[in-house]
């Protein structure tokens, strides 16, 4: 509805529908920004970002709502990807448990 394009990337391609790995409408030479929740490792990052790469789209940014800080800005650098977040796991354990609700 907002007119916004976007893709999804699945982790692996479904056995029904359009059992395709990413859904959405691209063409090669894109470039798209990876959107994800959280961030640990960066495993799922990774391996989203090379399914947008071997479609032909180029990824050199993402962004996250949550860096768990567990090595994920760096792994995603080796890849060339520069990660950005919202919040930092470490920010949100400081927060006062009687300002959470």
């Amino acid at each position: 509805e907002s007119g916004l394009p976007f893709l999804i990337v699945r982790k692996a391609a479904k056995d029904y529908g359009t059992a395709n790995r990413l859904e959405g409408v691209s063409s090669a030479g894109e470039c798209v920004c990876l959107v994800e929740d959280v961030v640990t490792s960066g495993g799922a990052a990774i391996e989203a970002v090379l399914a947008l790469r071997e479609a032909g789209l180029r990824v050199s940014n993402a962004i996250c709502v949550v860096d768990r800080e567990e090595g994920g800005v760096d792994e995603l650098a080796r890849h060339a990807v520069r990660l950005r977040s919202l919040f930092l796991a470490s920010d949100l354990l400081e927060i006062p448990a009687n300002r959470l609700g």
